[in-house]
This record gives structure tokens, C-alpha cells and sequence, in this order.
């Protein structure tokens, strides 16, 4: 689990980088993944071919239900410097 939360003094949280958004999707065997921003939106990633990793920003594609990568019917992108989290899905958010 990367939690970066209580890494900076005071209330700002610290981004998670590229290089840990990366490794974690890189883990084997994958995970169910919780992806958390800083306005509280969690993201599940059933599978790591679900998310791309830019320099910046990161995509976070949903899949239609039942199907598998590389289907999907939408996405988001989410700003790397906004996340703040990244969980086991069965983790309990604190």
C-alpha cells in the first residue's frame, strides 16, 4: 500500500508520483486497486490494463460490465498531483 497522506506537514497531502502509480499496477498478482483523490473520489481498478500512466495525469478507463480489457465505454483522466492514495480495494478507507 502506498499511503502518502501524512508525509507533508500540515493539512496538504503529498501527491502519489508516477513511478508509484506505475508500480503498483505493475504488482503480481495484481490487486484490486483503489485509486484516492484529494476531494475524496476513489476509483476501483479491477485490472491494471485499466489505467494509463503519463507524465502527469493518469486515464482510468471503465469497462462495460462483464467485459475485460481492452473494452471500455468511458474514461477519466485524473491528475497524478491529485491523488493521495492508492489502496487494496478491500482496504477500508480511514
Amino acid at each position: 500500500m502506498v499511503d502518502v497522506a501524512n508525509l507533508k506537514s500540515g493539512s496538504e497531502a503529498m501527491p502519489v508520483g508516477q513511478f508509484d502509480l506505475v508500480e503498483a499496477l505493475r504488482k503480481r498478482p495484481f490487486r484490486l486497486l483503489r485509486i484516492v483523490v484529494s476531494d475524496g473520489t476513489e476509483y476501483e481498478v479491477s485490472h491494471p490494463e485499466f489505467v494509463m500512466v503519463g507524465p502527469s495525469a493518469a486515464m482510468v478507463f471503465f469497462p462495460p460490465d462483464g467485459m475485460e480489457p481492452p473494452v471500455y465505454e468511458r474514461y477519466e483522466t485524473v491528475a497524478l498531483s491529485h491523488i493521495v492514495r492508492l489502496l487494496p480495494s478491500d482496504a477500508a478507507t480511514p
